[in-house]
């Protein structure tokens, strides 16, 4: 049997941290991106920005993806 070694256990941490940094930044992404979607829909209903990316009629869908995934505002 294998023992593990000190470099072996340290490699598999620094992979699984590696893993989880990118998990977290592609959620922060995610979420960002979500958040923009939000604030591009926000205007066109508003009428303070024209609907330039011809994404109003997706509004709904998008509004209801940011309630799913987007922490509710205070």
């Amino acid at each position: 049997m294998r023992r593990l070694t000190y470099e072996t256990l340290l490699g598999v941490i620094v992979g699984a941290v590696f893993i989880t940094a990118f998990g977290v930044v592609g959620r922060m992404d995610f979420n960002d991106e979500l958040r923009a979607a939000v604030h591009y829909c926000e205007m066109v209903e508003a009428g303070r920005w024209p609907d330039y990316e011809n994404r109003a009629a997706e509004c709904v869908k998008t509004y209801t993806t940011a309630a799913q995934y987007l922490p509710a505002s205070n």
